[in-house]
């Protein structure tokens, strides 16, 4: 029987900056990226089916498969060495086995805390804070994930209206900075002392060290596990 080969990754000083933030990828993420870059969805189910039925947490194999996975596609098409049909085939590959994966994991129960999850007004690269709504499902939260490019006042008025126990924000890119901070002022000028905790991550925040305290944020988070246990 043949053997799968790994491919070696590259130094890790050869990744951009913020990539040395995020927890070790595990070695089958190579693979996985490339069954994403040949639209394989079966090779990609494969390697996620393994993990899990090797035991491994569902939340780890988001974040040391599929996330650095996702980020090597991002920056294959920021050099432009594939194209973004091939960037948006990657994306809904992960999001259908995100969706298989989680039927097979039993969450803990409900601990009566509520957590709210959105991408700022513009972003719509969503998939990460999907991971980050599952890690709280998992860990006994009731999650209300809005999903990608939820327009401020929209949003304003759900975190008003639902008082859950947390907010997470989503922000990809530097134009959504702005939007982010004014939606954070917002948020804390309308409900003063009964502001929720507000979380932030994504591509933008974590490129720039401490650019979460610039947004006046409470905390932030590189990837789903830590979120998970910050908030534990």
């Amino acid at each position: 029987m043949s053997t799968i080969q790994i491919p070696a990754q590259p130094p890790i000083k050869d990744f951009p900056a913020f990539y040395r933030q995020l927890p070790p990828a595990a070695p089958e993420s190579l693979i996985f990226t490339e069954a994403l870059l040949a639209g394989d969805r079966f090779g990609a189910r494969n390697v996620v089916n393994a993990k899990l039925d090797a035991g491994v947490d569902l939340i780890d194999v988001q974040v040391s498969v599929m996330q650095p996975a996702l980020y090597e596609v991002g920056q294959r098409w920021q050099r432009h060495q594939i194209s973004v049909a091939q960037e948006h085939l990657a994306t809904a590959i992960c999001q259908t086995l995100l969706a298989g994966a989680l039927l097979r994991v039993e969450p803990a129960p409900h601990h009566g805390r509520r957590a709210l999850f959105a991408c700022v007004a513009g972003n719509f690269h969503c998939l990460g804070l999907r991971m980050v709504a599952d890690a709280f499902d998992l860990a006994g939260w009731d999650s209300a994930y809005l999903g990608a490019d939820v327009p401020t006042l929209a949003l304003l008025r759900e975190i008003e209206s639902s008082r859950p126990d947390v907010v997470g924000l989503s922000v990809s890119l530097s134009q959504q900075v702005k939007t982010v901070r004014e939606l954070i002022r917002l948020c804390r000028l309308n409900l003063g002392e009964q502001c929720p905790p507000i979380l932030v991550g994504g591509l933008a925040m974590n490129s720039v060290d401490e650019l979460w305290r610039r947004v006046e944020a409470d905390a932030w988070y590189s990837d789903a596990r830590t979120a998970q246990r910050g908030m534990l």
